[in-house]
């Protein structure tokens, strides 16, 4: 739509470039789901109460996986933005700025609509699709005009929460409900933490050493706190031996 609305060619340019970038970084959850889909599929034949708790402890997991991801591009963005496509590309530093955003809610959007599917609920899936696909449209036609290739982004994500939210809304209604807040406070935490090592210790060093020790920064806080539970374990280890 955004070459339709403006006709753009830098624009398009600048917002494929970021968003490129974004659908890379999607290769992780969707690569996890579809491992995690025929789990799920059994759980629901066999063992309501473990589908459940694979549900539970997926949507953690790859929670924990997307907020680093999220705030580590966004910090990092320029460098990534510079180095993959040179200085030429640096309009594409807002892009992706915005579009990150969006990136926690597609990690667990996918594990929300899988869920659907394994328990035998497409036709909701379908709703959920649909009416996000209204919403994006609308979204573009009003954002686009005004604010070019950074409105698109901002309806991209705003989009992904509405499928968040209805998702999040029928599998708690189907399959089972849990306190989303509390999984979502120490990962927090961590990450903050890691990126203030980022902006005040790292920012200077080389890209991949910054990488790994964001992500050991992050880890080791959520060993800190204790957020993995035994049960987490023992989940996890089911899920990889399956």
């Amino acid at each position: 739509m955004l070459s339709l609305i403006r006709g753009n060619n830098s624009e398009i340019g600048w917002y494929s470039a970021a968003m490129r970038l974004i659908e890379l970084i999607c290769v992780i959850p969707a690569l996890i789901v579809s491992a995690l889909f025929p789990i799920f599929s059994s759980l629901y034949k066999n063992s309501i109460d473990s589908l459940k708790r694979a549900y539970e402890a997926s949507f953690k997991y790859l929670l924990i996986i997307a907020l680093p991801i999220t705030i580590g591009t966004l910090l990092l963005s320029e460098r990534l933005i510079y180095i993959i496509y040179g200085k030429e590309f640096a309009k594409a530093i807002p892009a992706l700025e915005i579009l990150v955003f969006a990136l926690i809610f597609i990690f667990v959007n996918y594990i929300l609509m899988n869920i659907l599917v394994a328990v035998d609920k497409q036709k909701l899936n379908a709703i959920v699709a649909g009416t996000c696909v209204f919403v994006n449209i609308v979204l573009n036609l009003c954002l686009i005009p005004h604010y070019g290739y950074l409105g698109a982004g901002f309806a991209t994500v705003i989009t992904e929460i509405v499928l968040f939210a209805m998702s999040l809304y029928f599998v708690a209604k189907y399959v089972c409900k849990f306190n989303a807040i509390a999984l979502f406070i120490r990962p927090l935490i961590s990450v903050i933490i890691m990126g203030a090592f980022i902006v005040v210790i790292l920012t200077k060093l080389n890209l991949a050493f910054v990488i790994f020790l964001s992500a050991l920064i992050y880890f080791s806080c959520l060993l800190l706190f204790k957020y993995f539970t035994n049960d987490d374990k023992v989940i996890l280890m089911h899920l990889i031996r399956k």
